[in-house]
């Protein structure tokens, strides 16, 4: 009886003859357990279902200063504003979920509007339409604002850290 529970733990068949695929399905399975608890452990630290987000554009992208004249030209001081030197694509965005009402503009927002892919972009303005809180969002790089204003439930949170061109990896696997 001991010999055939003892059978059953060892390899056998395919495997038994192919180490090496068997070593290379149980560290694949390992990675992406372990890949799956880090998320779910910065999704809960960070209050967000989207705590890493890869930069797939370059619409935040600054060649020089010339993002600050849009604010300057409103009456706002760019100079406090977070990620004075912009990101581009390829970056790591750290994303933190929080309340609308906490937004304030020169922030930089992840949201997805439905149907359309996730964008990161700088608030320019925060409006009270009808009782309901919303949003004009620009790429830095862009020459004007987005036309459609962000809703609250689309956000996704505010973006904390940038580091530089680990994102790659993901659009990569993305395909992008």
């Amino acid at each position: 009886m001991e010999s055939i529970k003892t059978a059953r733990c060892r390899p056998s068949g395919f495997f038994k003859k192919h180490r090496t695929i068997r070593e290379i399905i149980i560290t694949v399975f390992i990675l992406a357990v372990v890949y799956f608890a880090f998320m779910a452990i910065l999704m809960l630290a960070l209050g967000t279902t989207t705590p890493l987000c890869a930069v797939t554009s370059d619409s935040m992208r600054h060649n020089d200063n010339s993002w600050k004249t849009y604010f300057l030209d409103r009456g706002y001081d760019p100079s406090n504003f977070p990620f004075q030197s912009g990101f581009e694509r390829g970056d790591l965005l750290v994303v933190r979920g929080c309340n609308a009402k906490d937004i304030a503009i020169g922030d930089v927002i992840v949201f997805q509007v439905p149907g359309r892919q996730e964008l990161t972009h700088r608030v320019v303005e925060k409006l009270e339409v009808d009782n309901q809180l919303i949003f004009r969002t620009k790429g830095d790089a862009n020459p004007g604002a987005d036309p459609i204003p962000v809703k609250p439930e689309w956000i996704k949170g505010r973006v904390i850290f940038a580091i530089p061109k680990i994102g790659y990896i993901s659009l990569w696997l993305q395909g992008k």
